[in-house]
């Protein structure tokens, strides 16, 4: 059969062959019915051999090919953290940029009269959202601000870091963190208690027992 020696007369000419019907060259059941008369067994090779190639081989190839793109595509851990914080640096200072426009008299701390522009101006409070802070209550922010720093007016540095602190949603770290805070004030208030007892307690027993019937008296 002329045809069947063309297609798989030699080592190279069949190699050839599976080649054309692994990439799609050429159809390979016209070789599947040309190799038939050869036996069952040749057909049978030779089906397996492209299904194999198709099935298996190719895509082993195109997953190994995909997940190496995939990571090149992704950024290392310094990368990102780099881009991070040059995103942070940028958010800083566009918060001090809007602290200072409402600095009003120019002294470098903010009051609360001028601080009150954020609960009143709804362009501003639309930027704080954008920035992804949202203060609900101004006021209540500004005095807690205020008590820790202890001044009646908030320097902008101090402010902008307060309201960088501010930015995201708290975690369940944040939750757990504020729990513990409270665990251990609760805990200073009862020991507290206790030494205020036993002060009273003492001063009871140090008061003579004829002072005591003199005021009675």
């Amino acid at each position: 059969n002329a045809q069947l020696r063309k297609f798989f007369g030699s080592v190279t000419t069949t190699v050839l062959t599976f080649h054309f019907c692994s990439t799609g060259g050429d159809d390979w059941v016209d070789y599947a019915f040309l190799l038939y008369p050869t036996g069952t067994v040749n057909v049978v090779v030779f089906m397996f051999t492209v299904s194999f190639t198709h099935i298996a081989l190719m895509n082993i190839l195109t997953g190994i090919f995909v997940e190496k793109a995939i990571q090149l595509a992704i950024p290392d851990r310094k990368a990102l953290a780099q881009e991070q914080r040059r995103l942070d640096a940028a958010l800083a200072q566009d918060l001090r940029n809007i602290l200072e426009e409402l600095d009003v008299d120019g002294s470098g701390t903010i009051t609360w009269q001028e601080f009150s522009t954020v609960a009143s101006d709804t362009m501003v409070r639309t930027l704080l959202n954008v920035m992804g802070l949202d203060l609900r209550d101004a006021k209540m922010f500004f005095e807690m601000v205020k008590s820790s720093n202890g001044a009646a007016e908030i320097d902008i540095s101090l402010l902008t870091d307060a309201l960088m602190r501010m930015k995201g949603d708290a975690t369940g770290f944040d939750v757990q963190a504020v729990a513990f805070r409270t665990y251990l004030l609760g805990q200073r208030m009862e020991r507290l208690q206790l030494q205020l007892a036993n002060i009273d307690t003492i001063g009871e027993r140090a008061v003579p027992t004829s002072c005591t019937q003199c005021l009675g008296s």
